[in-house]
């Protein structure tokens, strides 16, 4: 009771949490090395010497393909192998089966399982070794798969200091929309955000982490981590008691963990290649190493009910005749004197029909209630087959207790009252409102989306906000390819609508002014700018000048970052969105469902059998006219991130991208009818009907005026009788016979029980 009920809170009904996490990365690293530091080719230099914002290490920008739980991935470490193009070029020499002697040894069409690309059929010299390699159509040259700074340390260790917003919104549905809140606290405002960084400690509910900080609460030095990447779990838990303030007492917990294996010796850690394509035939390769972040969401939240406490207190006195039912096993079967107790436990009525294994040797048939111990005893002792015999004369008895029956009108009213009560709930409730008598199958699915629509934008300068120059880059035609990100969707078909941007054309890496609108990066003389530091969410490294800012109203602080640094004011003075006709795009979801429980039957998708092309041309959703159509229209703004668009190595244009992520989230179940399910329910009513009678007899026993004549007339006392030596036995000596009292501290077995009292006197044993 006081596990269940108490500690467990079994009187509440609970309800697990549903949410949504958008995460956005800030941070800037500055890699100033020489080349012998970094230990790649003279040409290879300048790659690596530069300035690195969230647009160049964030993969990808928006969350991608772990964006649906807010997860990210982080750079730590990179090789970089510009100026590929498409041509035949010699294979890696450290790939294995790549070194060659003459051309049998490379197989035109062949290709090795590692390795960059198919066989020509040549075998040719190799531009990094001695040896000949297999001559491969691929994109040249292929990687040089050594890490910077020989690999004693990651390139981008400075990552550590890079700092992670994460924002999540839950809700428990069961009780209602008012039990919705976010990670947030209502008394945070932006300074807040801007300054604020999670410890354990001193600030708990912090949103903004530290990047160092996560992975050392996980328990592993950033360091090494970062040479070669992981995966990190960040989990956010909400357990709330919904008995008591909701937002006052509803807080979010952080837990950190390493999913993956640091202790692996093959394939350690976490990597993958992406490329920026600056022409047609033109690309930089990276190879990207960096940790993997999960953000996981849990919990749940409970509020008072009557039926689970009720179905605890029902199961809690169930389990109390566990108790009674093992000291009858103990009395009945184990004790020496059982057969005595067995006398005064039972009465035996024998049916004309009744079948016996058993002699039964000095018993008086017409009472069968006070048989001779020491006959008894004699009978188990001197019968080698005597527990094989009763095990066998078990399945030819029929045992059912006796029952007392009082008439008082108060009192059978009371527990038919209370019968009827737990028939409702039982059968009303349990088995025809939450059908009881099915079984339930989880669901499993698959999603995919497609949206569709054009938008044509044509705005004058003034209109727009923004240079004439910058003009064409507004004024365009934006179909899906342009303003869907990623345009595949997610892993659940999640997918994001660009629906407003600041684009910034035309960024260097180079030196430049700080931003105006950061009021701590504005400065009045140099030493207001300490060279190496940066601004929580400024745009680059300080190089320690104070200058003119972009637009001459302020001095900032000089940053190294790529220039010129975006000017963060939206099109259209903000008013309204660039991109607002994308609430007339319509997306299709097509969704295939089964509940593989029950079968490959169960298996359908949620366009209907009835519908044909033509009406997915033409219909759409509508919860009353048209609830089943796929296609869904009205899209508005949201969410926002940023993405870069390469042109050449040193050359980008930068979008800051304003809209909406849709989460795409499939629940559900199905039901047949089971037998088991059904005699379950109807087994745990007969046991909760025993719950009126418990009430009952507390009300009988306890409270009522003549309880001391119902005590008498319900139990019946049994002294434990006294040891009898043998010789005692065969002169004819019999145990004491049992008497009738009325002892408050009996231990009852059941409505039928003997109960068995212990006589104080030191030749007595129980």
């Amino acid at each position: 009771m006081e596990f269940a009920i108490v500690w467990k809170k079994g009187y509440q009904e609970t309800c697990p949490v549903t949410s949504a996490v958008t995460t956005k990365v800030k941070g800037v690293v500055y890699t100033n090395l020489t080349r012998q530091q970094l230990g790649v080719p003279a040409n290879y230099s300048p790659l690596y010497e530069r300035i690195w914002d969230p647009t160049d290490y964030t993969i990808p920008t928006s969350g991608g393909e772990y964006g649906e739980y807010g997860g990210f991935f982080i750079t730590t470490n990179v090789i970089i192998t510009p100026n590929q193009t498409r041509g035949q070029c010699p294979e890696d020499y450290k790939i294995e089966g790549a070194v060659c002697t003459d051309d049998s040894h490379c197989p035109m069409g062949d290709s090795l399982p590692v390795g960059n690309g198919v066989f020509t059929g040549k075998c040719v010299d190799s531009t990094r070794s001695a040896n000949k390699t297999c001559e491969i159509f691929a994109w040249c040259p292929v990687e040089l798969d050594d890490p910077p700074l020989h690999g004693k340390k990651a390139l981008l260790e400075g990552s550590k200091n890079f700092t992670v917003l994460i924002k999540n919104v839950i809700e428990f549905p069961k009780f209602g929309s008012k039990y919705k809140r976010r990670n947030i606290l209502e008394k945070s405002n932006t300074s807040y955000l801007q300054s604020c960084i999670y410890n354990t400690e001193s600030d708990p509910f912090c949103p903004v982490f530290r990047i160092g900080d996560i992975v050392e609460a996980a328990g592993h030095n950033f360091s090494q981590v970062a040479k070669k990447g992981a995966v990190v779990e960040v989990e956010i838990s909400w357990n709330c008691d919904l008995d008591f303030s909701f937002m006052e007492y509803c807080r979010p917990k952080y837990s950190f963990e390493r999913m993956d294996s640091p202790e692996a010796l093959i394939s350690p850690g976490w990597n993958f290649r992406t490329a920026e394509y600056h022409e047609e035939n033109r690309r930089t390769l990276f190879k990207r190493y960096g940790i993997k972040f999960l953000v996981k969401v849990s919990g749940q939240a409970g509020k008072f009910n009557l039926v689970p406490l009720l179905i605890n207190l029902g199961s809690g006195l169930a389990l109390l005749g566990l108790a009674t039912i093992f000291c009858d096993i103990l009395v009945l079967r184990c004790m020496k004197n059982r057969r005595y107790y067995q006398d005064k436990k039972y009465l035996v009525i024998r049916a004309p029909d009744a079948f016996d294994v058993l002699p039964e040797d000095g018993h008086d048939s017409e009472s069968n209630n006070h048989r001779d111990l020491r006959s008894a005893n004699d009978f188990i002792e001197g019968n080698e087959m005597g527990c094989i015999r009763r095990a066998v004369s078990g399945f030819f008895e029929y045992k059912t207790p006796k029952t007392l029956r009082i008439k008082s009108k108060k009192l059978s009213m009371i527990h038919l009252l209370l019968q009827l009560l737990i028939l409702c709930y039982i059968i009303g409730y349990v088995i025809v409102q939450q059908k009881g008598y099915q079984i339930d199958s989880p669901i499993t699915f698959a999603v995919t989306t497609k949206v569709k629509g054009v938008i044509f934008t044509n705005f004058t300068s003034d209109e727009l906000g923004v240079p004439p120059a910058d003009l064409p880059l507004y004024n365009r035609i934006w179909d899906p390819t342009d303003y869907i990100i990623p345009p595949s969707g997610g892993a659940h078909g999640d997918f994001f609508i660009l629906t407003n941007v600041v684009i910034t054309p035309g960024q260097v890496r180079g030196v430049c002014p700080e931003e105006e609108d950061l009021e701590d990066a504005r400065c009045t003389q140099d030493s207001d700018c300490p060279a190496g530091s940066s601004h929580p969410v400024g745009n680059g490294i300080y190089t320690g000048k104070c200058v003119l800012g972009p637009t001459n109203k302020f001095k900032t602080c000089e940053v190294r970052a790529w220039c010129p640094v975006e000017v963060d004011q939206l099109p259209l003075g903000g008013k309204r969105a660039l991109l607002e006709g994308s609430r007339n795009s319509t997306v299709l979801i097509k969704n295939s469902i089964e509940f593989p429980y029950f079968g490959p039957e169960y298996k359908r998708r949620n366009i209907l059998e009835s519908s044909s092309t033509h009406d997915l041309e033409k219909c759409i959703h509508h919860p009353k006219d048209d609830p089943f159509c796929p296609i869904f229209p009205e899209i508005s703004p949201g969410w926002n991130f940023r993405s870069g668009k390469y042109h050449e190595e040193n050359r980008r244009t930068l979008y800051k991208n304003y809209g909406i992520k849709f989460l795409v989230e499939v629940r559900g179940y199905a039901r047949k009818f089971n037998i088991i399910p059904l005699l379950v329910h109807l087994a745990s009513c007969i046991a909760l009907l025993k719950f009126a009678t418990y009430l009952c007899d507390i009300f009988l026993l306890k409270l009522m005026t003549h309880r001391q004549f119902y005590k008498d007339s319900k139990f019946v006392d049994v002294e434990s009788p006294e040891p009898v030596n043998k010789d005692n036995q065969r002169n004819g000596d019999t145990p004491p016979i049992a008497t009738e009292s009325a002892g408050d501290t009996a231990n009852h077995t059941d409505v039928s029980s003997v109960e068995i009292l212990a006589v104080k006197d030191s030749q007595v044993q129980n």
